[in-house]
């Protein structure tokens, strides 16, 4: 479709509650015993599904490797309530215009631009419980020349995310996701505030991202990836973003997300093997986070040429650089509550000029580095 547009001051539920799996932890007693009194299936007093299909769904996925796409109909009928919808989905859509409206409580993603070129987000509301699994925000896939500004999310998982595909699939449609401004926008409640991956097979490219606030949000700025996705992550520019109470890290670059136990020996580099680099962050203030900076790269691909500057953190835990090459920090204070303002391990080619690491020792070195000054 061409010169799509959804405007005005109106709201697209989801009806997301019907769909979702709920953990009882994550709701007072009178909201669990308000949800449970809706019918559905409880387990072990734990956790509330909404049918049996879904049930049927998850045992299904959790004993076959079949693809989705491979489902034959009937198969997919069975187990339909456990293979929630995205909300909102547009694909290889141009000139789309998002404007004004409030997109809530949604099955599983909230907003998902596939494939599109020429995207506008301005001045939307895009909501999901805290607790709502898979309720991501607004996600940009493999789209080119996108501006997000003046919007306010408030989600269960990742609030503005780009990514381009998974694995192979992703590395061969072969479509970063390129040309993107963020700009003036709130994050509440989501896993990260700005992120990007982990699913970026084809890359992401060229992105500023400026004048945004996240408050209460696990992760503030999220660059996360894992070996056997491949990619190149890229010319990302970040200025003036303000935190706020972030329970986890408020800068994250990790290649090891999502796993449980890293191969004993090292791979070769080869179309697998993901790359950050050539990120510059400027003007960032975090207080009151769970740890101020991971770097945590792996060995045959360092995080490499990332560059903060002029920022201030206060945290519980300090800086870590791990498996890193050529990062600046240059006039950033960090303040934890314990431990060193900085771990660095096995690093090459790190400068810290200008810094105000306020703790004792500031920094501890691990493993081997060359070239930390």
């Amino acid at each position: 479709l061409e010169n799509v547009a959804i405007t005005g001051d109106g709201v697209i539920d989801g009806n997301g509650g019907m769909w979702r799996p709920v953990k009882r932890d994550k709701m007072s007693g009178a909201e669990w015993k308000n949800l449970t009194s809706k019918g559905g299936i409880v387990v072990d007093d734990k956790i509330w599904y909404p049918s049996q299909s879904y049930i049927d769904g998850m045992e299904y996925s959790e004993k076959s490797d079949r693809d989705r796409a491979s489902l034959t109909k009937e198969e997919a009928a069975k187990i339909k309530r456990y293979l929630r919808p995205v909300m909102i989905q547009l694909v290889k859509c141009k000139n789309v215009f998002l404007q004004g409206v409030t997109f809530q409580n949604s099955p599983a993603w909230n907003v998902h631009p596939l494939m599109c070129e020429n995207l506008i987000v301005d001045g939307v509301f895009i909501k999901n419980p805290f607790f709502a699994q898979n309720g991501d925000g607004l996600d940009v896939e493999s789209c080119r020349n996108v501006i997000i500004c003046r919007s306010t999310l408030d989600v269960g998982d990742d609030a503005i995310w780009l990514k381009s595909g998974k694995d192979e699939a992703g590395r061969r449609r072969g479509m970063p996701t390129e040309n993107v401004i963020v700009r003036d926008c709130r994050v509440y409640h989501g896993h990260g505030g700005f992120v990007v991956g982990s699913e970026m097979s084809g890359g992401v490219t060229n992105v500023s991202v400026s004048d945004c606030q996240f408050i209460g949000t696990d992760v503030g700025l999220r660059f996360k990836s894992t070996r056997g996705r491949g990619g190149v992550v890229r010319n990302i520019y970040i200025d003036n973003v303000n935190m706020l109470d972030i329970s986890g890290d408020a800068i994250t670059f990790d290649l090891y997300y999502w796993v449980k136990n890293a191969p004993s020996t090292i791979p070769p580099v080869d179309e697998t093997t993901p790359q950050f680099r050539d990120i510059y962050i400027n003007d960032v203030t975090s207080f009151r986070s769970g740890k101020a900076l991971k770097f945590n790269g792996i060995p045959e691909m360092p995080i490499e040429n990332i560059h903060v500057t002029n920022s201030v953190f206060t945290a519980r835990e300090g800086g870590l650089l791990s498996e890193s090459k050529g990062i600046e920090l240059r006039n950033v204070t960090i303040r934890p509550d314990e431990g060193p303002a900085m771990t660095v391990n096995n690093v090459t080619d790190a400068s810290f000029i200008d810094c105000n690491f306020i703790s004792e020792p500031p920094v501890v070195y691990t493993g081997t580095n060359k070239n930390v000054k």
